[in-house]
């Protein structure tokens, strides 16, 4: 016979395994319906980006690596109309069973999200993407790197009532010429919105509302944007979220940027005089202050982006860029490669010695200061304005939000 201490001692066992669980549905709502559908039917993936010629000599990278997770379907919306054949024919090696689905897009991802669920044909001709329960959207530069030992399925099972998955950022920034890139030992991570950080297996991400993207169920999310979805079942509109991932965000070098600014359609938070290049100085000063950055988890570490030199060069050589000769002392002015090199390192090392005038609170300005306005920010600003800052007003709020 048990005794009633045991029985007491059982029960409070089942209520410390539950509690999470009823945590989250306290938070969310009821959810028994949809976690008896899940499991009445088989449980898929897919996930979707955007992508144009200048992401050619990175898209390899990033099919190879979305090809090993279980994503049943990957979707492609090509933002210009001249790149899809280019595309196509990148795609070729990887399509043998049909996974990949080309879609006409725009150029920002969470418009061709929206367009690829159906969410704005309101159920009128909708994508193969659209059938699937749980959908990314991960642009060709973003990585969802999953811990040792756990599948897309696993990650979903960690919170039967959450709808989304926060992925946060963790970003790497590279402004060499190596053909492969790897994470580096510490990094950092940009929230927009909150002061909060917390940490989760020794992982510092940001609470709720950080920069990153989402992996959500698609019976649960009626509008998708960059770095969230509204769930329809909410009054607040806010959706249940589980355990926070990984997403390293490859902020993928000096060719990139120039390939990027001169290529792209619509800008929304750069202009074509070079910001790319300095958001991306501005992104190795943040990382190289120790305090501002945190470890990168070891099994991220091992990750690594491989960039196609030859392609590279050549597109950079059809905008009329070569490899060598010439100097500028303004972007705009560029000619070459190296002369690009020699402006961004001086770029870079203006800002990092001068950080103190130039930026009000370099703290704040890193974490919590949304990329747009950092961009718009250092917009009018080159490396002499930077050796002879003088009296001028700083950038960036005043004082310290945490």
């Amino acid at each position: 016979m048990v005794s009633p201490r045991l029985w007491r001692l059982l029960a409070c066992c089942v209520a410390l395994v539950a509690w999470p669980k009823r945590a989250c549905a306290k938070k969310c709502g009821s959810k028994k319906g949809s976690r008896r559908r899940d499991s009445e039917s088989v449980v898929t993936f897919a996930v979707t980006t955007r992508a144009y010629a200048a992401e050619l000599p990175y898209l390899t990278s990033w099919l190879e690596h979305y090809s090993t997770l279980d994503f049943a379907q990957v979707c492609i919306m090509v933002t210009r109309p001249q790149d899809t054949e280019p595309i196509k024919a990148l795609l070729q090696p990887f399509n043998t069973s049909g996974r990949i689905v080309l879609l006409d897009g725009r150029d920002d991802l969470h418009a061709a999200m929206r367009k690829a669920t159906g969410s704005e044909r309101k159920g009128k001709g909708r994508t193969p993407c659209y059938k699937h329960t749980w959908h990314l959207g991960a642009d060709p530069d973003e990585f969802f790197v999953l811990p040792p030992f756990m599948g897309l399925h696993d990650f979903v099972a960690q919170d039967p009532n959450a709808n989304e998955y926060r992925l946060e950022w963790l970003n790497v920034p590279d402004a060499g010429s190596d053909s492969v890139i790897q994470p580096p030992l510490r990094t950092y991570t940009t929230t927009g919105k909150k002061k909060e950080v917390y940490s989760y297996d020794g992982l510092g991400v940001q609470k709720e509302a950080g920069r990153g993207k989402y992996l959500a169920k698609l019976s649960e999310v009626d509008n998708w944007y960059a770095h969230a979805g509204d769930c329809h079942h909410e009054k607040d509109r806010k959706c249940c979220h589980g355990p926070p991932g990984v997403m390293l965000h490859f902020n993928r070098g000096l060719v990139d940027a120039v390939l990027k600014e001169k290529t792209a359609l619509k800008i929304y938070e750069f202009t074509k005089s070079g910001d790319r290049l300095k958001f991306l100085a501005l992104s190795e000063v943040c990382l190289s202050i120790e305090a501002l950055s945190f470890p990168v988890p070891q099994w991220a570490r091992r990750f690594q982006l491989s960039v196609d030199k030859k392609l590279e060069a050549r597109l950079l050589s059809e905008l009329g860029i070569s490899a060598e000769g010439g100097s500028c002392e303004k972007y705009l002015d560029c000619k070459s490669l190296s002369s690009i090199q020699a402006w961004y390192t001086g770029f870079k090392q203006a800002l990092l010695a001068h950080h103190k005038e130039v930026i009000c609170d370099l703290h704040h300005y890193c974490l919590f200061f949304p990329p747009p306005h950092q961009a718009q920010e250092l917009h009018p600003y080159d490396t002499a304005d930077f050796l002879a800052w003088g009296g001028r007003k700083c950038l960036g709020p005043r004082g310290r939000l945490v």
